[in-house]
């Protein structure tokens, strides 16, 4: 079957920077270097030929921007919080390479992927109390933990939270709604929220599809599961 997509763009991006800590290594004289891991891919680089060109400031920062993002990603990804929050220090102390908010969306991220509710919820105080921009995905992973954990009151109180800041409800968001709702065992509710998608325009995703039938299988409700996986057919 081969590896997931995701499984293997980790393992590329892992791979760059190893290679990368022994060029630093070999670069210092076979002594560790104490660049930031998140540096190292431009850390050994070959000197350029005499009258060559060199790199412009802009593309050099560009390329910091995407390794300390990906270095984020990948530690989130892993539900790796204590090693996301030590990068987020590395932003406050005047790195910033990428917004305030992506390095805190990051963290809630983190604690997704861990099912750490209590600390995400910390992370989107910090937010509030600090004016740091909030966005779709910052309340699209809050929802997604509540659901992760079986709590369908946590996942709809934040679905509320993200209206009453200005966000409409995006397919993440009724995704975990509908993941809740399956968990909870409440398929009217989930019934009711994939139509509300519907009717906001939303294009309903193979896994909408799928949380939903599973809110029915839940209790047993064959019919309901049915009439979802036809839906979904139809919808191609």
């Amino acid at each position: 079957h081969g590896w997931p997509r995701h499984s293997i763009r980790s393992a590329v991006a892992l791979l760059i920077l190893a290679v990368g800590t022994i060029v630093a290594i070999v670069s210092h004289g076979g002594k560790l270097s104490r660049v930031p891991m998140w540096q190292l891919a431009t850390v050994g680089t070959p000197a350029r030929p005499p009258g060559a060109r060199s790199e412009s400031p802009v593309s050099s920062h560009r390329l910091r921007q995407q390794s300390f993002a990906k270095l984020m990603d990948i530690k989130a990804e892993a539900g790796d919080v204590a090693s996301v929050e030590e990068l987020v220090r590395q932003h406050d102390k005047g790195k910033r390479l990428v917004t305030d908010t992506m390095v805190h969306n990051m963290v809630i991220k983190a604690c997704s992927f861990a099912g750490d509710l209590i600390k995400a919820e910390e992370v989107y105080s910090k937010m509030k109390d600090q004016n740091i921009r909030l966005n779709v995905k910052t309340f699209g992973k809050l929802i997604s933990i509540a659901a992760k954990l079986g709590q369908l009151a946590e996942a709809e109180r934040w679905a509320d939270e993200m209206v009453a800041n200005g966000f409409a409800l995006d397919l993440e968001a009724y995704g975990g709604l509908v993941d809740a709702c399956a968990k909870a065992g409440d398929p009217e509710k989930a019934d009711r929220y994939i139509e509300q998608a519907i009717h906001d325009n939303i294009e309903l995703s193979v896994s909408l599809f799928t949380a939903v039938i599973d809110a029915h299988a839940q209790v047993a409700d064959g019919l309901g599961a049915t009439a979802w996986f036809e839906r979904a057919v139809e919808a191609g």
